[in-house]
């Protein structure tokens, strides 16, 4: 990774999380309710926006506004947003920086 990479990771201001999420399942066949479970999913990116009702991550960031379409957003511009309904996070786990790059405690 190259130093001008970790500079910016620092003065960023969005952290990298890891969100673990439910999503909602519908089966129209014969399943009776104890064989219905709801999957279990994770998402990686910046986190954008948090309220008590959506969470918001970015999984591409824009240092410069390469675009030049936010000259008056603060940089580091997020785009590809995932919003996650908050009912539907389970977790949001921050990611850290390691001497072997991005480290977490996630186990799936």
């Amino acid at each position: 990774m190259d130093s001008s990479w970790a500079a910016r990771e620092k003065t960023g201001k969005k952290n990298l999380v890891v969100i673990e999420w439910q999503d909602i399942i519908s089966d129209d066949g014969w399943v009776v309710a104890e064989d219905c479970r709801l999957p279990t999913f994770y998402s990686i990116g910046w986190l954008e926006y948090k309220d008590d009702k959506v969470v918001k991550i970015a999984n591409t960031l824009d240092f410069d506004d390469a675009l030049e379409e936010h000259k008056k957003k603060e940089k580091p511009i997020g785009y590809a947003v995932t919003c996650f309904p908050t009912g539907c996070v389970v977790s949001i786990t921050p990611l850290s920086l390691g001497s072997t790059g991005y480290t977490t405690s996630v186990t799936g």
